[in-house]
C-alpha cells in the first residue's frame, strides 16, 4: 500500500498518493494534501519517489521513510502505519526539505 501510494504520486499527483494512504479518512487526506501542497507548490512536477528505509517500531507500528523527488528538490517524509483491532491505517505524515529532520540518524550521521 505504501509503495502504491508513492507510485500514484508519480503517475497522477500528490493528492492521489494521499488518497491511497488515507483511504477511508477523507478529512485527514484533505488536511495532509493542503499542508504538503502548500509547501511544494513551487517545486514543479513529481519526477520520482523512493522508499529510503523501513523500521519496525513495535508489533503494531511500522515507520516508512521516503523521498518524493520534485523537479526542483526532494521532499522527505516519515509516516507510520498502525495496526489495531479495527485494521491498519496510516497516521498523519511528517515532512521536511531537510533530510536530517526526517530520516533516522543511521542514514544521515556520517562517521569520519
Amino acid at each position: 500500500m505504501f509503495t502504491k501510494g508513492l507510485q500514484a504520486c508519480v503517475t497522477n499527483n500528490l493528492e492521489a498518493c494521499l488518497g491511497i494512504w488515507y483511504a477511508g479518512y477523507p478529512k485527514l487526506a484533505a488536511e495532509m494534501n493542503a499542508k504538503v501542497s502548500a509547501a511544494t507548490k513551487n517545486l514543479g512536477n513529481v519526477i520520482d519517489t523512493e522508499v529510503v528505509a523501513t523500521q519496525t517500531i513495535s508489533k503494531r507500528v511500522t515507520r516508512y521513510y521516503a523521498a518524493i523527488y520534485f523537479a526542483r528538490r526532494p521532499l522527505w517524509i516519515r509516516i507510520e502505519r498502525y495496526t489495531s483491532g479495527e485494521g491498519s491505517f496510516y497516521l498523519p505524515l511528517k515532512y521536511s526539505f531537510e533530510p536530517d529532520e526526517i530520516l533516522p540518524g543511521y542514514l544521515t550521521d556520517f562517521v569520519q
